[in-house]
């Protein structure tokens, strides 16, 4: 293909510049006129100075190329750009990514760092809490007084006063505390006065501190129970003494709150205190050797069987008041 387009280029180069040769050379034939090297020298011209249309269309040609060429370069350097875009933008969403996830490795560590601390501190803080509340518990079990011992005997009873015959004492409480009803005279007022029991741990002996006061006497005076339980001694020489039979401190059997106080008014007759929680009922009852027959609001004549060995006074409903 190349050799035909460069013979349609020679061609007309030659035949122009064989023209002025032929008027050159009158005398002989146009191929007489026309030497080899005049061809050979008319080709090249031909193609330096001529061309298929006069010498523009190897200029074109030569120009299309170059253009192409710059345009190939132009769209490899477009391609070069978009590629090195594209690379740059990855690489900028890859630098991104690595720094979310550095971002959450170190949210994530503080995050544990926060929790770590906070477990230690909430640690500390219930250390700090237990050891407070042992010194506190502590601190409370040392203040706290020991419990009171039990008395031997028991203090708890009906008692006559020699200064006051007519009159009575009723004991009653526990270990620690307990409360006496007073009265001088059977129509005489009646004072209820505190008591706080003492019983030594050693020798076993129990005090009774009576608060006089109401009466125009003493605090804490104290009154010494002796072995028995059936005496108070007080140290002034005055000594009380402990009602003997059915006469005392009871606890109700169908109600163990409820108690029942009984003294003796004179030989075989008794006066009979039913404490109700709140309420108080007053009856009469007589003794009668091993029986005591109470006149109660809906029971007259209900006798109840005294056991002195077990201190306890049964009745026929099944109730059994025990003696304090």
């Amino acid at each position: 293909m190349k050799l035909f387009l460069l013979m349609g280029a020679v061609a007309p180069a030659v035949a122009f510049q064989i023209l002025p040769s032929r008027r050159v050379a009158s005398t002989g034939t146009a191929l007489d006129a026309l030497s080899r090297r005049d061809l050979l020298e008319a080709v090249p011209a031909a193609l330096v100075t001529g061309g298929l249309f006069g010498g523009a269309p190897l200029a074109f040609a030569a120009d299309k190329k170059e253009e192409d060429k710059k345009e190939d370069t132009k769209e490899v350097k477009k391609e070069s750009k978009k590629e090195d875009k594209k690379k740059k933008t990855s690489s900028k969403k890859e630098d991104k990514k690595e720094v979310k996830k550095e971002d959450k490795k170190e949210s994530s560590k503080k995050e544990s760092s926060k929790k770590e601390s906070s477990k230690k501190e909430s640690k500390k803080e219930t250390s700090k809490k237990e050891s407070s509340s042992k010194k506190s518990s502590s601190k409370e079990s040392s203040k706290k007084t020991p419990a009171a011992a039990t008395p031997a005997v028991s203090y708890q009873g009906v008692y006559s006063d020699p200064k006051h015959p007519r009159g009575y004492r009723i004991l009653t409480g526990d270990a620690s505390k307990g409360t006496m009803r007073l009265r001088d005279e059977p129509a005489g007022e009646l004072y209820t006065i505190p008591l706080k029991i003492r019983t030594d741990r050693k020798t076993g002996a129990t005090s009774l501190l009576i608060d006089f006061r109401v009466k125009g006497g003493p605090k804490d005076a104290a009154g010494t129970l002796g072995s028995d339980g059936r005496t108070l001694t007080f140290p002034d020489g005055n000594v009380w003494k402990k009602q003997e039979g059915p006469a005392g401190v009871w606890r109700d059997g169908f109600d163990s709150k409820n108690l029942r106080l009984i003294r003796k008014e004179g030989k075989g007759k008794l006066t009979v205190e039913l404490l109700n929680g709140s309420k108080t009922v007053i009856v009469e009852a007589k003794e009668g050797g091993k029986k005591v027959t109470f006149d109660f609001p809906n029971k007259k004549g209900d006798t109840g069987v005294w056991d002195q060995q077990k201190n306890t006074l049964s009745f026929k409903d099944g109730n059994v008041w025990t003696k304090l």
